[in-house]
């Protein structure tokens, strides 16, 4: 084994030592401090709540603005493999560095919520005051103020609707108590 070939194992080595630790950190609040001191991403602001437990393989390639949270097992793919396949294939000049694989990058802007199991592909941008639908496949922009969902993500609301509406929804349950909080909860759910 050449020594660079070692080197690079070694580096993997640690990425995945670094990885596993990472997913074992129990609050969000550990996972940032974490993620600020090893300087996982390329840029990454104030008052960032981080829920998910794996690291983007390719972090660097992410900048994430201020008051932004990620929920949990929001995935970021800022590559492909593609590159697997094509150098196999017959017309491939495999002397040539021409065959590499595919990297973009990714920025998501102040005031931003990205929802559980959301999937955030390369080269998008994001916000700022938008809010990320669960499940949603983010394959292209997403405009100031806006509220995407879907597969493909697509527009489907105003971020200033859902502030609003929030608001109100807040104010139903002040001076209440756990207990009472619950209760209207549960007619909420049966008189919708």
């Amino acid at each position: 084994m050449n020594l660079k070939k070692f080197m690079w194992n070694i580096k993997e080595l640690k990425f995945q030592i670094i990885r596993l630790y990472f997913s074992w950190l129990p609050l969000s609040s550990m996972r940032v401090k974490f993620l600020k001191k090893h300087k996982i991403f390329k840029e990454m602001g104030e008052d960032v709540f981080w829920q998910p437990r794996i690291l983007p393989v390719d972090a660097d390639r992410i900048k994430i603005h201020n008051n932004v949270a990620i929920a949990t097992d929001v995935r970021f793919i800022m590559h492909d493999v593609a590159w697997m396949v094509m150098k196999n294939l017959p017309d491939a000049n495999k002397e040539s560095n021409h065959i590499v694989g595919y990297k973009g990058c990714c920025e998501i802007f102040d005031n931003v919520f990205i929802g559980a199991n959301a999937i955030i592909l390369p080269n998008v941008k994001i916000g700022p005051n938008a809010i990320i639908g669960a499940g949603a496949i983010v394959t292209k922009d997403v405009l100031p103020g806006t509220i995407v969902g879907g597969v493909p993500a697509r527009k489907i609301g105003l971020f200033d609707d859902f502030i609003e509406n929030r608001w109100k929804y807040g104010n139903e349950f002040v001076g209440l108590n756990e207990e009472e909080r619950d209760m209207k909860q549960w007619e909420r759910f049966y008189n919708q």
